[in-house]
């Protein structure tokens, strides 16, 4: 039977307005709001209309193997959106769908005006969900063997500090490196290792060998606590339509007014929040590290 709590066609919309890759917040927080719209509903067609987001098999393939398939559940595994599906023969089917940098989701009625940077069109009855992607970065493709090589979930029960430590050790690269390193523990980008780091008080810049079980122990909280918070507030700005969920009626994102999100990412020459000294940015093997030279240590 198709799902009773269909959301409004102009309601929902993911967008990542910091202009950073989503991370596991930003997607479990698409995965929570989305769910209820989709799953139990049945998947008439797919529509590509940039082929560069099917890998590896062709659009025409994609559609024939989804065409009129039941989904029957939304899941996530680090950043990817994996859609369960039945398809016509009763065979289990898996959809993978990756953001990229610049991905976004939202709803249109049949028929309306289809955004200019539109990629895929997923469509159901009286409504399709529109998947644009600006760079291209994104993916769409039946799912194989990519999650083969992805680390733990930090979120789950498994997860311990002990096994945190275990994927560090015997490391000399920097902390912030191997924890945004997807095959070590997946989900944690350059935005939530910046801001678990600063809540553990640890130098993003620390081999990740020399750090002691003490420290481990502060980590492997502050990356649970920093997720857990960020996923919460991601879910509150979309039912409030703010930051940095929004998405307004004439189609155009914008934010609003807010204190600020975050600790120290982004924060060049605030002081912290902690100690007053003033955060500092460097780049770190091309991408940009925030951090308190002062609580960081």
């Amino acid at each position: 039977m198709p799902a009773t709590n269909v959301l409004d066609t102009k309601s929902f919309c993911f967008v990542d307005l910091r202009q950073a890759m989503p991370e596991l917040p930003e997607i479990e927080a698409l995965r929570q709001r989305l769910a209820p719209s989709v799953v139990g509903r049945e998947l008439l067609s797919i529509t590509i209309l940039k082929s560069r987001l099917i890998r590896p098999r062709i659009a025409s393939d994609l559609n024939a193997a989804l065409e009129k398939a039941l989904i029957v559940g939304l899941d996530r595994r680090a950043k990817y959106l994996l859609f369960t599906l039945v398809d016509r023969q009763s065979r289990p089917q898996t959809l993978l769908l990756h953001l990229g940098m610049t991905g976004r989701l939202s709803w249109i009625a049949n028929g309306d005006f289809i955004p200019k940077q539109t990629g895929a069109l997923f469509f159901f009855e009286s409504q399709s969900l529109v998947f644009e992607d600006v760079r291209q970065f994104g993916r769409i493709g039946i799912c194989g063997a990519e999650l083969d090589e992805l680390g733990p979930e930090p979120l789950e029960a498994a997860f311990t500090s002990e096994v945190l430590q275990t994927r560090l050790a015997g490391s000399g690269q920097s902390i912030k490196t191997l924890l945004m390193d997807q095959t070590r523990v997946v989900g944690i980008g350059n935005i939530y290792a910046s801001e678990s780091l600063f809540l553990a008080r640890i130098s993003p810049f620390r081999p990740a060998k020399f750090l002691q079980s003490g420290e481990i122990n502060r980590l492997h909280a502050s990356i649970r606590d920093t997720l857990i918070s960020a996923i919460d507030r991601n879910l509150r700005a979309t039912e409030l339509g703010g930051f940095p969920f929004y998405y307004s009626p004439n189609g155009k994102a914008k934010s609003v007014e807010s204190p600020p999100e975050f600790n120290v990412y982004g924060a060049t020459g605030r002081p912290c929040l902690s100690c007053g000294t003033l955060i500092q940015k460097r780049i770190q093997l091309g991408r940009s590290t925030f951090f308190c030279s002062a609580c960081q240590v």
